[in-house]
């Protein structure tokens, strides 16, 4: 899916912050740690994506947020479990939500 995409660097993190009006770049410190994940979602709805680990190979999705921390429809939140499920990247993580 290319709706689905990293975010790889410092400033596209910010970035998406600032695009999606939140706070996401108060992650940085944990994703540096390698025990935090973000996306951005492009479709069916422009979202935000976490994933936070919680032990030791234990993962889980930590949010799915749109423009100023707002809800993702069923919809949204559907085609990233089918993401996750399909996901060559995210088959290594056992998620626990």
């Amino acid at each position: 899916m290319d709706n689905i995409v990293p975010i790889l660097d410092m400033h596209e993190l910010i970035e998406e912050g600032q695009k999606q009006n939140h706070c996401l770049a108060s992650y940085a410190d944990r994703i540096i740690l390698n025990e935090y994940y973000a996306y951005w979602v492009s479709s069916p709805q422009r979202a935000t994506l976490g994933i936070l680990k919680v032990e030791e190979d234990i993962w889980k999705i930590s949010q799915i947020r749109l423009f100023g921390n707002a809800d993702a429809s069923e919809k949204t939140i559907n085609a990233i479990f089918l993401w996750i499920n399909q996901s060559k990247i995210i088959k290594f993580f056992l998620l626990k939500i």
